[in-house]
């Protein structure tokens, strides 16, 4: 879809929009089930592999929101209306897959759509968040996946194997999973990460290390760039070989000229198509332990940052769910309302179990903050999509915490 907008929008020839309405079509269709109605909604990888994909869901939104605007009025084969919708409900799939307590944006969910799947942390879904999201909290995406190893994902000076010369290059390898050698399409994506947050000197220093791969690196042609040195491991069941490829060429060419993929514009040309969309973060208590006031039940106090919801009718409410013990299930018990500052900062007073079921210390919970505009959610929800919230504008990612 993004490589239809674009050729269309270079082009003005219908046939590239409408190519991009057709790949729409395919994704929203019902009898294909690639809609995931569970969790925080976004768009399945396929029917036979049901988790949800951050990396796929960070394409279509911004695919989405570029197809809607350029969707006649009048019905075709989707109306901008329910475009938009489903890029809505992608971003807030991406947006719950960000991890309060290191900034870092997990892969997706497991089979069941709904769990976050924590196992492997890929590199490309930090990039691509900065770009896709454009928000400035985002960048704590971005500075984790710059820390070096083992804080964050950045390898100082690893060995280029079998160069003509000895060459040693640093950057990210794929994922979490298998620290060791650099992988060049990830670096291609976080030097252009890099311009697009100001950071110099990450810019240069991965525009360097590209420029090395394609002088001197093994089957280097001088022109393109190879996937890797020798092998990079992604931690999901495939590898990265040395060969020459047209991913890491393509993003180290786009790196270079600052051109966002995403929104298909330049990267300090203008404002971010997402920058005036709310956020919501949940801070995280010392030690992940929120002192409980009572047992029955235990009330607690919550705290965390908004940016785009002061002067607006947005709210931001508190969403808990039992987890250890959970004798109520996998539900949201509690929706509670937060008192926000004029520095968008908010605090609200939580609460979990009852006056029947008594709180220990060690309990545990899992929480999310929730910016609605119009009616509050309400209890018992198993799920957070904005079918389950009609009123959904963004979410803050999920924090799993205990009592004492």
């Amino acid at each position: 879809i993004l490589a239809f907008l674009g050729a269309w929008e270079v082009t003005g020839q219908e046939r590239w929009l409408l190519a991009a309405e057709r790949v729409a079509a395919f994704l929203l269709d019902p009898a294909q089930e690639l809609a995931n109605p569970a969790g925080f909604g976004g768009l399945r990888l396929s029917p036979a592999l049901t988790g949800v994909s951050t990396e796929n869901n960070l394409d279509v939104y911004p695919a989405f929101v570029r197809l809607a605007d350029a969707l006649p009025t009048s019905a075709g084969l989707l109306t901008a209306a329910e475009v938009r919708e489903a890029g809505h409900g992608a971003r807030i799939s991406c947006e719950s897959q960000f991890d309060p307590v290191t900034g870092a944006m997990f892969a997706g969910t497991d089979g069941t759509g709904v769990t976050t799947f924590r196992d492997v942390v890929p590199l490309d879904t930090q990039s691509w968040s900065v770009l896709a999201l454009g928000r400035s909290k985002w960048d704590r995406s971005y500075a984790w996946a710059r820390r070096d190893v083992p804080d964050g994902l950045w390898i100082i000076e690893g060995a280029c194997a079998d160069a003509d010369s000895a060459l040693a290059i640093e950057g990210p390898p794929f994922s979490d999973a298998f620290i060791g050698e650099v992988w060049t399409e990830g670096l291609a994506q976080m030097q252009l990460a890099a311009r697009a947050l100001g950071d110099d000197d990450t810019d240069a220093r991965a525009a360097a290390a590209l420029e090395d791969l394609q002088r001197a690196a093994p089957n280097a042609d001088g022109q393109g760039l190879v996937a890797a040195c020798s092998e990079v491991e992604t931690g999901f069941a495939s590898s990265y070989f040395n060969a020459l490829a047209v991913a890491p060429t393509a993003w180290a060419a786009m790196a270079s000229q600052g051109l966002d993929p995403f929104w298909f514009r330049a990267i300090d040309d203008e404002a971010h198509p997402a920058a005036a969309l709310p956020t919501v973060s949940l801070a995280p208590p010392a030690g992940l332990e929120y002192a409980c006031t009572g047992t029955r039940p235990c009330r607690f106090t919550a705290a965390g940052t908004s940016t785009g919801v002061v002067g607006t009718a947005h709210r931001v409410y508190l969403l808990v769910e039992p987890t250890s013990p959970a004798p109520l299930g996998r539900f949201f018990t509690q929706a509670a309302p937060a008192v926000l500052a004029a520095d968008g900062t908010w605090t609200v007073s939580g609460q979990l179990g009852d006056d029947v079921s008594a709180v220990e210390p060690g309990d545990g919970m899992r929480l999310v903050a929730l910016v609605v505009d119009g009616a509050a959610p309400t209890l018992q929800l198993e799920v957070v999509t904005q079918r389950t919230v009609p009123s959904l504008v963004t979410v803050s990612g999920v924090l799993d915490a205990r009592v004492r």
